[in-house]
């Protein structure tokens, strides 16, 4: 059940068409992976389950955002899911200024 819950919450992060559905989920996902110390890589190995199911180089690159946004570091997204991440670019600095909860929340607008 569990499993099934985040599997859809991982989904609707990278298809929600809103920036507060965004935050919502996001918010949801990281107290998630905050509630025990295995959750972490559970939710690694869930996204990594979905990338490999769908090979669509939008959803890689929206998912790969939402784990950055979730404060995972590149090298930890690469040796979770094998892709290497670019977060030297201008939207990927956008999206983690804009959907970072670990700091102050910005009041960005995409």
């Amino acid at each position: 059940m569990e499993e099934q819950i985040i599997h859809t919450l991982l989904l609707a992060a990278v298809k929600t068409d809103s920036v507060d559905g965004l935050r919502k989920l996001l918010r949801q996902l990281t107290a998630w992976q905050k509630r025990e110390s295995g959750n972490r890589v559970r939710l690694g190995q869930w996204v990594t389950h979905i990338l490999q199911t769908n090979r669509e180089e939008q959803l890689r690159d929206a998912m790969t955002l939402n784990l950055v946004s979730l404060g995972w570091h590149a090298e930890e997204i690469h040796t979770m899911t094998g892709f290497s991440v670019q977060l030297d670019t201008r939207n990927a600095r956008i999206y983690q200024t804009c959907f970072n909860f670990s700091g102050t929340r910005s009041g960005c607008l995409l």
